[in-house]
């Protein structure tokens, strides 16, 4: 039984000084693993900071675009409707005027031709 109190002493006294037994240099290793930690996180999301601001100026800039192909497609629109305007007044009758009055300048001035 001396034994076994003297083996459980010895145990009980190696774990204490082996858990106590944390060097400053160690500490002060670990502290400085867990600010290069933080620093690694504050670089990172700076980083996805300066990311999601170059998305946001994209997605303004993208918005910008669609309002300016909104704006180009209702002028387009507008062009078509007036072309048709302009096609649609020129009649049959404008259309052999201008054919009598060509046939009138080519008889009166062949040598121009």
């Amino acid at each position: 039984m001396k034994r076994l109190i003297f083996l459980f002493v010895f145990v009980c006294v190696f774990g204490a000084v082996a858990c106590s037994s944390d060097s400053p240099d160690e500490s002060a290793e670990v502290a400085g693993k867990s600010d290069l930690v933080e620093l690694t996180m504050q670089s990172d999301t700076s980083e996805l900071e300066a990311a999601l601001e170059a998305q946001q100026e994209r997605i303004e800039s993208l918005e910008e675009f669609r309002e300016r192909i909104i704006a180009l497609e209702e002028e387009n629109k507008e062009l078509r409707e007036l072309v048709k305007a302009v096609a649609d007044s020129i009649t049959e009758e404008a259309v052999e005027s201008i054919a009598v009055l060509a046939t009138r300048i080519i008889q009166e001035n062949p040598e121009n031709l």
